[in-house]
């Protein structure tokens, strides 16, 4: 067989060999890629849609765990308006992650997440990402795999004696910002009951999670949109607390849109009243027998 048979041969082989097709590309956002022992740095991962528009996006982000401890992740500011994963530890030195924009997004620059990393070994390695998927909006759905840079980083111990004081990442001090909660029905959810929907954002830290109470003398209780109303007269103030990743408090309020007649706050009032006195009534009775 002759050389120019043999080369066309290798270019038809090489033609009908796939070649991935990639509609987004994840990136890591760095001050620099050498640090020092015991610092304190944050990763930043970075979206270019590469001029289409996505509407999901998931994946893995791999650390080495001989080099960082992974200390905090925060997805305030993030592009993705709903986490169906929120970025989290999965495994040590792996952060997994699964989120939904609807109407979807473009762009070169799209914040995704932060990583708050502390240099803990000695040493070169890489952080990067795997499993990685998007989907477009183009109203089908179409799944295409994401390319993603690897940052290379460099750990080394200079400075660590004769009072080097390690670089640490200002806290986060701002509450979450405002929302407004929504009670709602539908026949395909909670049987056509009342159920509440809340969402906000925390441009730093990220939300950690959501209480709800139900009336001025309840109590908070952890929750999850959408929550199911206990009161499904709907008759009550409801509050919503949004807490970030470093405790910052939000509380919004909802009037009750049906509002109990005077006559009802009476006999509530009556009801509390009775319960008092009986109360130290049982008191009264118990203290005399024990003398």
């Amino acid at each position: 067989m002759n050389i120019f048979l043999k080369t066309l041969i290798l270019s038809v082989i090489l033609l009908c060999i796939p070649v991935a097709s990639y509609a987004s590309e994840i990136s890591f956002d760095s001050k620099g890629n050498q640090f020092t022992l015991g610092e304190e740095f944050i990763i930043s991962m970075q979206v270019d849609t590469q001029g289409q528009s996505i509407n999901a996006i998931e994946g893995s982000i791999n650390f080495p765990i001989d080099l960082v401890d992974i200390k905090e992740v925060r997805d305030g500011n993030s592009v993705v308006n709903f986490w169906l994963e929120k970025p989290d530890i999965s495994k040590p030195g792996v952060i997994r992650f699964a989120g939904i924009t609807p109407g979807g997004f473009s762009g070169a620059r799209n914040a995704l997440f932060s990583i708050v990393l502390r240099a803990t070994g000695e040493g070169n390695g890489i952080i990067y990402g795997t499993d990685l998927q998007s989907l477009l909006s183009d109203g089908m759905g179409t799944s295409t795999p994401i390319k993603n840079e690897s940052l290379p980083i460099v750990v080394s111990s200079k400075g660590t004696l004769d009072g080097f004081k390690p670089k640490f990442i200002f806290p986060d001090t701002e509450m979450p910002e405002d929302f407004t909660p929504i009670i709602t029905s539908d026949p395909g959810i909670f049987n056509g009951k009342y159920f509440l929907v809340f969402s906000t954002q925390d441009k730093s830290s990220g939300v950690n999670y959501y209480k709800v109470r139900e009336g001025r003398f309840g109590f908070f209780v952890e929750a999850k949109s959408p929550y199911l109303l206990r009161n499904q007269s709907l008759s009550q103030k409801i509050y919503v607390k949004a807490v970030d990743k470093n405790g910052n408090e939000k509380v919004e309020t909802l009037e009750p849109q049906n509002k109990q007649t005077l006559y009802q706050n009476y006999v509530i009032f009556a009801i509390i009243l009775t319960v008092i006195i009986f109360i130290l009534f049982i008191k009264k009775i118990w203290l005399k027998y024990i003398k």
